[in-house]
């Protein structure tokens, strides 16, 4: 550069220009610009945040993001994700729901009624033996359970209609387990009979009181129709698993096992079914064909 007087001047001796060497010098003289004041007072108020290695905080729940719009432009924030639902609230709706557990009860009922038709049959040798039983008598020991069931029948739907069917639904199963203990502690033939009547009585109260419960707690549709399948199996089930299970006590324990046996199922059905089964609607008008249950029934006994 050249002066007044023509001679050179080095740059190093002329002052600093504040617009060419705006700045601070680093460890290799070399000019590090040093931002405007604005944007250094924006990164000492916004810090960044972002992590180096990308690890989240433990107990972080996962996020979302969301994109909002603010003054014209989209922004994008980030939301936290919804719980999941809990295990306690699934359970109430699974097999533990009162409709299944009303289901399981009324089938277990169905099942001893249908299960004593044939379970009788492999122990008649046993009773002929203890209670001497004549070829004729014998047979009164079956007979004398499965026409007072079917005669009583209709009788008894009637009587849960008008009379409610939780109602009649608690009393038969109660009628039901007592005279089947009636039956496994009877020491004449004319009490077994007595007994095995009343039995076939109070299962012609329960089994159409089953079937009522079933058809006014279950919605018309699939879910009826499951029920009733349901149903429908278990006395099928009852009917053939009598031969099997009346051998098998009567072998073990003794033919007093077969009425025993109802005892226990009664007693469970009885203390559930209090809990779980609600009253239905019943009708106003009340009229009891009793007259016709009876030629029903002696009908029966002349065929």
């Amino acid at each position: 550069m050249g002066g007044v007087f023509g001679t050179r001047i080095s740059p190093s001796l002329l002052p600093a220009s504040p617009v060419l060497h705006s700045g601070r010098m680093n460890s290799e003289n070399v000019v590090v610009p040093t931002p405007p004041p604005a944007v250094a007072d924006a990164r000492r108020t916004c810090p960044d945040t972002r992590r180096s290695n990308g690890s989240k905080p433990a107990g972080a729940r996962p996020h979302a993001l969301r994109r909002e719009p603010q003054n014209g432009r989209a922004r994008t924030t980030r939301t936290e994700a919804a719980p999941r639902p809990q295990a306690a609230a699934v359970a109430r709706t699974g097999l533990l729901s009162p409709r299944n557990l009303l289901l399981v009860l009324v089938c277990m009922a169905q099942f001893m009624i249908v299960l004593d038709v044939s379970i009788v049959n492999v122990a008649l040798p046993s009773i002929r033996n203890d209670l001497h039983f004549s070829t004729t008598g014998l047979q009164w020991v079956v007979s004398a359970y499965t026409l007072t069931f079917a005669g009583f029948l209709m009788l008894g739907g009637r009587m849960s209609d008008l009379l409610g069917h939780r109602r009649m639904f608690l009393i038969g199963t109660t009628a039901f387990a007592v005279t089947s203990l009636v039956c496994a502690v009877a020491s004449s033939r004319g009490l077994l009979l007595g007994a095995r009547g009343l039995q076939g009585l109070a299962g012609a109260v329960v089994s159409p009181a089953t079937l009522a419960i079933l058809t006014t707690s279950f919605a018309d549709g699939p879910e009826r129709n499951r029920a009733v399948g349901i149903w429908g199996a278990m006395s099928g089930l009852g009917a053939s698993a009598g031969a099997l299970l009346g051998g098998v006590l009567t072998a073990t324990v003794g033919w007093q096992s077969i009425f025993l046996v109802n005892v226990p199922i009664g007693i469970v059905v009885v203390l559930a079914g209090r809990r779980v089964i609600t009253e239905g609607r019943r009708r106003q008008e009340r009229h009891f064909d009793v007259l016709g249950a009876v030629l029903i029934t002696l009908g029966l006994l002349g065929v």
